[in-house]
């Protein structure tokens, strides 16, 4: 099961590379990141780089004679061998040996043989594996990254007005059914009806949030938040805790996809809302897109 799970990830990285190869960027970077570690530009580096010309290696560096100094002979070695594989062999340790290196190329071969099977040119589409694969292990950390901009409304009340926050968040996905992710909102002001609109700023938000999978396209969405619900004009207004509002939200949001842009909407209790001054509206409806 180990082995069927390395396998299919290993075909998942191939595919990975495949589409690499029709960027150019991204195939020169991970050129130089596979060059760097060969012996022959370790070498020709370490010649004719400006750090060894800054700091020249002495003549007799890496002379073979040197470097072969002190170390056991062939015939010691073979004497060690034979000692060592005696008890295991009996009394043809050479055949024992032998036996042992014929088998383990054997195995080597097969592994080889679906290695080779699993990335050739006849493999472009993954078997289905016999489990359930987490499709984000084979991607980098930023394509595992997913930006979104969402928008609430809230209607007026008796202290404060009509405000729309406009949020940016930022989701790393931990596999295909779960999402963590951070963001930040900008409380808009529109004034108290539509015959006295006045655009000012009520304040800034701050969020985290967590998403887990339900069922087909709806999702169970948790989140803690903190809102300063006043007017500022300087960032050191910010600093007071005391004026900021913590919300804890718990709901479903639906995911939904129109062309190639996706979308959600979110349905939110927030049951701190009944312990806020001002107290705001418990019920939170959200409307997202993916950037």
């Amino acid at each position: 099961q180990n082995f069927n799970k390395q396998m299919y990830y290993y075909q998942a990285q191939v595919a990975e590379y495949k589409k690499m190869m029709n960027d150019p960027d991204k195939m020169a970077e991970k050129l130089l990141s596979v060059v760097r570690n060969t012996p022959a530009f370790k070498d020709f580096m370490s010649k004719n780089s400006l750090l060894a010309q800054l700091f020249p290696m002495p003549g007799s560096y890496g002379d073979p004679t040197l470097a072969l100094s002190g170390l056991q002979t062939r015939t010691s070695v073979q004497q060690q061998l034979t000692q060592q594989l005696s008890a295991a062999g009996g009394s043809n340790p050479q055949q024992y040996l032998q036996q042992q290196v014929q088998q383990a190329q054997s195995e080597l071969n097969g592994l080889k043989d679906k290695i080779n099977k699993a990335g050739g040119q006849s493999s472009s589409d993954l078997e289905m594996p016999d489990f359930k694969p987490n499709n984000q292990k084979t991607k980098t950390f930023w394509k595992r990254i997913e930006y979104g901009l969402n928008i609430q409304s809230q209607k007026t009340n008796s202290l404060l007005p009509v405000t729309s926050d406009l949020a940016l968040t930022a989701g790393y996905k931990l596999n295909d059914k779960a999402t963590v992710g951070v963001g930040a909102g900008y409380k808009m002001g529109w004034g108290k009806n539509i015959s006295n609109i006045r655009i000012t700023g009520e304040g800034v938000s701050l969020r985290s949030y967590l998403d887990v999978k339900y069922k087909g396209s709806i999702w169970i969405t948790g989140g803690y938040e903190l809102n300063y619900q006043q007017s500022f004009s300087k960032i050191e207004q910010l600093k007071n805790l005391d004026a900021w509002q913590r919300s804890g939200l718990v709901g479903l949001t639906k995911k939904y996809r129109i062309g190639k842009k996706k979308g959600n909407l979110q349905l939110l209790w927030d049951f701190l809302s009944y312990s806020q001054v001002p107290q705001t509206q418990p019920l939170k409806f959200r409307i997202g897109y993916l950037l």
